[in-house]
């Protein structure tokens, strides 16, 4: 069986759309949900991107329901994320929020970006207001109680608490990958003694970038990976042992 749910109020689901906070306890409703169902003998969970934060969002309560995660393209430290010296990522989460506002947002990307006073350019040219994206904007160093408290605290401290084995992929050129690395290297080391981690040479997209060098062995096929995982961790139900594989540009290589 393959399940694919919508967050709570896309998609056609029910409920009221408001990103990252519904996910924890959703996640947790639905793999009880399945694990209790009489044709479930094993279960993994597969996600990309902000997919892959509602795996991350309850990977340390899956253990005894959830098999083994795979999980492409999110670090669970969301203020690295979000700033990168200092700087907003306007190029991730400004269009991002604009796509994802919960209507739709015909405004200009770039217009957007350079709309003055900032804080105010969700009902200026969005629509309606955003409080969401209006906190990312106003927190604007790590030492803000924002990303030290409530949900982003607690999303930072879940790897240290994961019992199951995972396999984490990253790219060199994804906006991730520094909150990616954090991650890995918070891992409960229990967990990552039986979890992998790849980083590839492609952006966000697993797409590749380096336009002037060869790529022929870049290996960005994320169904393959999928199946080989869980058909070691789910069909064979093994324990892997930990491996970490990465992409080395502009000789075409992993090591």
């Amino acid at each position: 069986c393959f399940i694919y749910q919508f967050c709570r109020g896309t998609g056609g689901s029910q409920g009221d759309w408001f990103p990252n906070i519904n996910e924890r306890d959703d996640g947790i409703d639905t793999v009880s949900w399945i694990h209790s169902q009489p044709w479930c003998d094993s279960l993994g969970y597969w996600g990309l991107s902000y997919a892959a934060l509602t795996g991350w969002a309850f990977a340390d309560a899956a253990k005894g329901k959830v098999d083994s995660m795979f999980l492409l393209h999110y670090g669970t430290d969301r203020f690295t994320s979000a700033y990168h010296k200092g700087l907003f990522h306007h190029d991730i989460l400004t269009g991002w929020s604009m796509q994802n506002a919960g209507w739709p947002v015909t405004a200009d990307y770039k217009e957007s970006c350079l709309y003055m006073p900032h804080l105010a350019v969700d009902e200026a040219l969005w629509g309606g207001k955003l409080p969401w994206y209006r906190d990312y904007i106003t927190n604007e160093y790590p030492e803000d109680d924002y990303w030290q408290q409530g949900w982003w605290k607690q999303l930072r401290d879940i790897p240290s608490r994961v019992e199951i084995p995972l396999y984490i992929v990253s790219g060199w050129y994804d906006h991730h990958h520094e909150s990616t690395m954090k991650t890995w290297s918070r891992l409960n080391p229990a967990a990552k003694e039986m979890s992998w981690l790849e980083i590839g040479g492609w952006n966000h997209g697993l797409l590749p970038v380096l336009e002037d060098k060869a790529t022929d062995r870049l290996d960005n096929v994320e169904v393959a990976k999928a199946l080989h995982w869980f058909d070691l961790t789910l069909k064979q139900k093994q324990i892997p042992s930990k491996r970490i594989r990465y992409y080395v540009p502009g000789k075409d290589c992993w090591m």
